[in-house]
Protein backbone atom coordinates (compact mmCIF):
# COMPACT_ATOMS: atom_id res chain seq x y z
CA UNK A 1 0.00 0.00 0.00
CA UNK A 2 2.81 2.34 0.69
CA UNK A 3 2.98 5.78 2.44
CA UNK A 4 5.17 8.16 3.41
CA UNK A 5 7.82 8.45 6.26
CA UNK A 6 8.63 10.94 8.32
CA UNK A 7 11.84 11.07 10.44
CA UNK A 8 12.88 13.26 13.78
CA UNK A 9 16.14 13.78 13.88
CA UNK A 10 18.88 15.89 15.55
CA UNK A 11 22.19 17.02 13.45
CA UNK A 12 24.47 15.70 16.64
CA UNK A 13 22.12 12.61 17.07
CA UNK A 14 24.58 9.10 15.64
CA UNK A 15 21.69 7.16 15.79
CA UNK A 16 19.71 9.49 13.52
CA UNK A 17 22.61 9.56 11.43
CA UNK A 18 22.96 5.87 11.24
CA UNK A 19 18.99 5.50 10.69
CA UNK A 20 19.10 7.66 7.78
CA UNK A 21 22.15 5.59 6.28
CA UNK A 22 19.98 2.65 6.35
CA UNK A 23 17.16 4.08 4.82
CA UNK A 24 19.07 5.25 2.35
CA UNK A 25 20.94 2.02 1.44
CA UNK A 26 17.19 0.69 1.87
CA UNK A 27 15.93 2.87 -0.63
CA UNK A 28 13.05 4.12 0.97
CA UNK A 29 12.56 7.72 0.68
CA UNK A 30 11.78 9.85 4.08
CA UNK A 31 10.94 13.43 4.93
CA UNK A 32 13.80 14.49 7.44
CA UNK A 33 12.93 16.82 9.54
CA UNK A 34 15.53 18.12 12.49
CA UNK A 35 14.05 18.74 15.77
CA UNK A 36 16.24 22.09 16.20
CA UNK A 37 14.52 23.40 12.68
CA UNK A 38 10.53 21.86 13.19
CA UNK A 39 10.42 22.20 17.27
CA UNK A 40 7.08 22.97 17.25
CA UNK A 41 6.36 19.43 15.17
CA UNK A 42 8.55 17.71 17.67
CA UNK A 43 6.69 18.56 20.73
CA UNK A 44 3.44 17.79 18.95
CA UNK A 45 4.42 14.18 18.16
CA UNK A 46 6.06 14.11 21.71
CA UNK A 47 2.64 15.31 23.59
CA UNK A 48 1.00 12.40 20.97
CA UNK A 49 3.35 9.14 22.29
CA UNK A 50 3.19 10.33 25.67
CA UNK A 51 6.25 12.46 26.38
CA UNK A 52 9.12 10.28 24.58
CA UNK A 53 11.44 12.99 23.65
CA UNK A 54 14.05 10.79 22.04
CA UNK A 55 15.11 10.64 18.02
CA UNK A 56 14.77 9.04 16.05
CA UNK A 57 11.59 9.33 16.36
CA UNK A 58 9.31 8.30 13.16
CA UNK A 59 5.67 9.00 11.85
CA UNK A 60 4.07 6.71 8.73
CA UNK A 61 1.49 8.65 6.85
CA UNK A 62 -1.27 6.58 4.88
CA UNK A 63 -4.50 7.22 2.99
CA UNK A 64 -7.05 4.34 2.74
CA UNK A 65 -8.80 3.37 -0.49
CA UNK A 66 -11.04 6.38 0.77
CA UNK A 67 -8.49 9.00 0.76
CA UNK A 68 -8.55 9.40 4.74
CA UNK A 69 -5.23 9.78 6.12
CA UNK A 70 -3.70 7.52 8.95
CA UNK A 71 -0.75 7.95 10.48
CA UNK A 72 1.18 5.83 13.34
CA UNK A 73 3.90 7.47 15.61
CA UNK A 74 6.80 5.42 16.45
CA UNK A 75 9.49 6.36 19.40
CA UNK A 76 12.54 4.99 20.16
CA UNK A 77 12.77 2.77 23.32
CA UNK A 78 9.05 2.92 23.50
CA UNK A 79 7.72 1.27 20.18
CA UNK A 80 11.16 0.03 18.93
CA UNK A 81 14.65 -1.06 20.85
CA UNK A 82 17.78 -0.35 18.00
CA UNK A 83 17.95 1.20 14.71
CA UNK A 84 17.46 -1.89 13.00
CA UNK A 85 14.02 -3.22 14.66
CA UNK A 86 13.10 0.55 13.68
CA UNK A 87 14.23 -0.20 9.94
CA UNK A 88 12.50 -3.18 10.15
CA UNK A 89 8.86 -1.78 11.51
CA UNK A 90 9.14 0.82 8.33
CA UNK A 91 10.15 -1.80 5.71
CA UNK A 92 7.19 -3.57 7.04
CA UNK A 93 4.40 -0.91 7.01
CA UNK A 94 5.83 0.78 3.58
CA UNK A 95 6.36 -1.95 1.59
CA UNK A 96 4.71 -5.17 2.45
CA UNK A 97 1.31 -3.63 3.96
Amino acid sequence: MGGELVLFTMKSCPYCTMMKDMLTENNISFHDRDIDLYPDEFELFVEAVGGNEYVPSFMIIKTDEKGNLDSELYAPDQHYHGIDEGIEIIKKKLILD
